[in-house]
């Protein structure tokens, strides 16, 4: 099998679902116990541990536990001394998988709401309920993280008690999930893995409390990962994108290719592709995915020292494609308000052009040698599909509303 040939196993559409038997639950107690106390796990007992979304009230009562969180941490430290990152394999992947839902199960404890919980027991042994809980994390957090986030996690305790998770284990936890961060962008793309809202919160608090610009570093780069294969219905929580606004010169200063190599800049630019091309007229944010786009390949992939790697020539012209087709849709909407101010149209407008003028130096620089666009090509195109025109609607929205409120806000 190849590295991550196992990934095909656990997709929408593989071979695993969670093990609806009530059996289950005495093998998750098993599993978990092996796991405390740092026995070998088979790969079955693991799944049994993630089958527990099928069981929520098990789920709550045994991996709401601090300790399974660090001994998961500390058997996935031990891997990576010995050669072995995360997801290079299925034993590292489930006991993440584990990890992810102990953390959700953690913070989410203290979530105020009867109907969440009520809904949540109906579904115990009837229905996987791993959907409901992660957008139930995401809601609580999205609720809490500017109110005194620390008490989520216990890390404002004034006497000595267990955090959720304490900061030693959570430095640990960036550091696996950075090194490993190709791995965790193909599992978080191709499986049904548990919402990331949790860990990002967890984080979040640590990075932001060490204010260490090195970890501000890693934790962008896990972050705008997670925006790529964030679900249509989910909004990254607006905390998390404000505080690594704040700090992309921090990230961008590093002189390094942003992608690990180019089996993970093909990837991914092809999702950031593929999330525009399905994108809704209208979507939650008033802010479309493809207007932000722009804003996430100059995270991704350019970087004014070291620009695009070379092997991703063919996926520019799709890319140019849908970033012009996602700001026509934007226009196309029809009588509906404008929701967006009108600077911020042309500021995202403007990183569109510099995408595109780092896409065809790139191609200037680097001929595609066999079949590919060329920088010709791309420019043609980019005149085709309207630059000079959505130039114009700049000049116009701008002359038109002179950055006054459009459509009730700013």
């Amino acid at each position: 099998m190849t590295r991550y040939g196992y990934l095909r196993k656990y997709a929408s559409d593989g071979t695993w679902s969670p093990s609806t038997p009530t059996e289950t639950i005495r093998q998750a107690q098993t599993a978990i116990s092996a796991i405390r106390n740092n026995h070998d796990v088979s790969i079955t007992m693991l799944e049994s541990v993630i089958s527990l979304t099928y069981h929520p009230i098990s789920l709550m009562e045994l991996l709401g536990d601090p300790g399974l969180i660090r001994d998961c941490i500390l058997y996935l430290c031990q891997r990576e001394k010995e050669g072995v990152q995360v997801f290079d394999d299925e034993q590292g992947y489930l006991y993440f998988r584990i990890l992810l839902l102990a953390i959700n199960i953690s913070v989410i404890s203290d979530f105020d709401c009867p109907a969440f919980w009520n809904v949540l027991g109906s579904k115990d042994g009837k229905e996987d309920a791993s959907q409901m809980l992660s957008r139930g994390v995401e809601v609580f957090i999205a609720q809490r993280a500017g109110d005194h986030p620390d008490q989520l996690l216990d890390w404002d305790l004034p006497t000595p008690g267990e955090p959720i998770i304490s900061q030693r284990y959570a430095l640990l936890l960036l550091g696996l999930l950075f090194k490993d961060r190709k791995g965790l962008l193909r599992v978080c793309s191709e499986t049904r893995s548990p919402t990331l809202t949790g860990v990002l919160f967890v984080l979040w608090r640590l990075v932001h409390i060490t204010g260490t610009p090195t970890l501000w570093t890693y934790f962008i780069d896990i972050a705008k990962r997670n925006y790529l294969v964030a679900g249509d219905n989910v909004t990254p929580i607006q905390i998390f994108e404000e505080d690594a606004r704040a700090h992309s010169q921090i990230w961008h200063s590093r002189n390094a290719s942003i992608a690990v190599d180019l089996e993970d800049a093909r990837t991914q630019l092809l999702l950031l592709t593929k999330k525009m091309h399905f994108e809704p007229a209208r979507g939650p944010s008033a802010v479309s995915f493809s207007m932000l786009a722009p804003s996430l390949i100059l995270y991704f992939s350019p970087n004014s020292k070291v620009g695009f790697i070379s092997g991703v020539e063919d996926l520019f012209l799709p890319l140019i494609q849908e970033l012009f087709a996602g700001f026509w849709r934007y226009l196309e909407i029809g009588d509906n308000p404008i929701f967006v101010p009108p600077e911020v149209f042309v500021n995202h407008f403007g990183a569109i052009m510099l995408i595109n003028n780092c896409m065809i130096q790139h191609l200037i620089d680097h001929p595609p040698i066999a079949a590919g666009v060329t920088s010709k090509e791309a420019l043609q195109a980019t005149v085709d599909l309207g630059v000079i025109e959505l130039m114009s609607q700049s000049i116009i929205l701008i002359d038109d509303y002179n950055g006054e409120e459009v459509g009730g806000k700013k």
